[in-house]
């Protein structure tokens, strides 16, 4: 019996070692390749995911300042202003300190909203007071004819403006604690003849700017940070590093000393990604200013063009977290060989379960860009650039289209007396309402706070728009249960059509916006059209 099974015994253990070398070599190789393409797409993802943060944070810090431009020629071109140059009344002069006091109030993004005579002498300012803005009395206002902003922004021309540095609030010489970020804007008010009437300045509050970063920040694996043109710290994940050039002995805190090569390579892109031993640096230029309209004048020009409108957005991926994510992808795949020589589904499927989690984490965040997280509408900037389509449209096509700009009444007071959670309830609710009332064609965003905005394109007739108006107010006032207590709301609508109130957004989103309020201040809890607000015409 031995001597007849022995040559077929010897044969098989052969073949099977043969065939196992051949089949391990072969899944070997397989997965040794597909590691390696794993852990290049691997690198190539955290790349581009700190591209993309860097890209959003970018994004958001310019439409921070485009909203700030859109705030101060507001206040110029305010009506109780212009009245108040015609025939300058105590009465015009409170009714511009409560507009003063709404955008403070509603934007929380301004320590104070100032207008001074062409003599440099505060005529109205209001202080945002720790978020209960205040319009300072007349024996407490101030000459500022001496300040560099107030003599650089009072030789500007008619829609220009000046932008200061970004630093800390100074107060009797000393930067004021706890730290104050700022940055100065201001614009000349001119009069209906033309004549130069002083500036309207605003100190904006430079923390909303690195706030808006660390909400951001979660999108980027590295640790993000903002430096200026001279490679100090706006914001770092140590606070120590940060405004080393206000202070005398941090003046040597700054990258540009600590790591003077990569600031040279930094300053020679826009952006861009350097690997180092340490880790991966994403860099992007921000420049605010670049296409605004902003006076650079004699002092600025002695530091060079528009570096001090410069800064730069940092994130640094350091070198072992890197690793630590490699080690943590070849644990995987050896765990997946294990699992394919067992059973060859199983590899399969945790290949596609890997896969799918990295498409759904990059699904997450294109929506995290262009949706409202809360609401699940479309965000301000994805709005706007419906609605640049939309006009696109309407001018190739001669069709016309309305923007509503919707201002709950009565939302504070639900916020103040529920709570927070039931006043996002609440926006909830009236976001599917306002989905429910409208088309599929229309789009319904929310802009922010309580405030939404609709585009309803391809408009047949105003009475249409009307009907529509009256409905949104009719079920936005309908009182619902919140945590077993009754909230009601209301709705102050404004409506611009265009192309006959505007033929592009800003003036669009300015004349509903307008109309908006004057609807709130007529009794709220109703709309206007921007045609029903001018005089007639002749």
């Amino acid at each position: 019996m031995p001597q007849t099974h022995t040559p077929l015994y010897r044969p098989s253990i052969k073949l099977f070692f043969i065939l196992f070398l051949i089949t391990g070599a072969i899944l070997s190789g397989l997965l040794t390749l597909f590691y390696q393409k794993e852990t290049k797409d691997f690198l190539y993802l955290i790349k581009s995911q700190e591209s993309y943060g860097l890209e959003l944070q970018k994004q958001r810090t310019s439409h921070v300042f485009t909203d700030i431009k859109a705030d101060i020629f507001f206040l110029r071109d305010q009506n109780e202003l212009q009245q108040y140059l015609k025939t300058p009344k105590k009465e015009q002069l409170l009714l511009m300190g409560q507009e003063y006091v709404s955008l403070a109030k509603r934007t929380r993004l301004y320590d104070q909203i100032r207008y001074l005579d062409e003599q440099g002498m505060e005529v109205l300012r209001v202080n945002f007071n720790q978020g209960e803005p205040l319009i300072v009395p007349d024996d407490q206002l101030q000459s500022k004819a001496d300040r560099y902003y107030f003599k650089e922004c009072v030789s500007l021309k008619k829609d220009e403006f000046f932008v200061s540095p970004f630093d800390l609030n100074v107060e009797h010489g000393s930067v004021e604690k706890p730290l104050k970020p700022m940055i100065r804007i201001c614009t000349p008010v001119f009069d209906s003849h033309a004549a130069k009437r002083g500036v309207l300045l605003l100190n904006f509050l430079g923390q909303d700017i690195i706030s808006s970063l660390l909400s951001l920040e979660q999108l980027s694996i590295g640790q993000t940070m903002l430096l200026n043109d001279q490679g100090y710290w706006l914001r770092h994940p140590d606070p120590e590093y940060e405004w080393g050039f206000m202070f005398k002995d941090k003046t040597n805190i700054s990258f540009a000393v600590q790591s003077p090569n990569l600031w040279k390579q930094i300053l020679s892109s826009a952006k861009g990604q350097i690997h180092t031993p340490k880790g991966i640096y994403s860099f992007s230029t921000v420049q605010p200013m670049m296409d605004e309209n902003v006076s650079i004048r004699d002092m600025v020009k002695t530091t060079g063009a528009n570096d001090q409108y410069r800064w730069y957005l940092l994130s640094f991926l350091a070198q072992k977290e890197i690793e630590q994510k490699s080690r943590l992808i070849l644990m995987q795949f050896f765990m997946l060989g294990a699992a394919i020589f067992i059973l060859a589904a199983i590899g399969s499927w945790f290949i596609a379960y890997a896969v799918t989690k990295r498409k759904i984490a990059q699904n997450k965040l294109k929506t995290m860009a262009y949706f409202d997280t809360l609401t699940d509408l479309p965000n301000r900037r994805h709005f706007f650039n419906r609605l640049e389509e939309a006009i696109s449209y309407g001018n190739r096509y001669n069709s016309m289209l309305a923007l509503m700009y919707i201002d709950l009444d009565g939302f504070k007071n639900i916020n103040d007396s529920l709570g927070h959670d039931a006043g996002d309830i609440l926006l909830q609710h009236v976001a599917d309402c306002l989905r429910k009332t409208c088309r599929e064609s229309d789009t319904v965003s929310r802009l922010g706070g309580d405030e939404f905005a609709i585009l309803i394109p391809k408009v047949t007739i105003q009475e249409d728009i009307a009907t529509i108006a009256a409905k949104i107010i009719a079920i936005l006032s309908q009182p619902i249960i919140i945590n077993k207590a009754q909230a009601q709301v209301g709705a102050s609508i404004g409506i611009a059509l265009f192309p006959t109130d505007g033929d592009n957004v800003s003036q669009l989103l300015k004349n509903a916006d307008s109309a908006m309020y004057l609807a709130k201040s007529q009794g709220k809890n109703q709309y206007l059209f921007f045609s029903d607000t001018q005089p007639p015409k002749g």
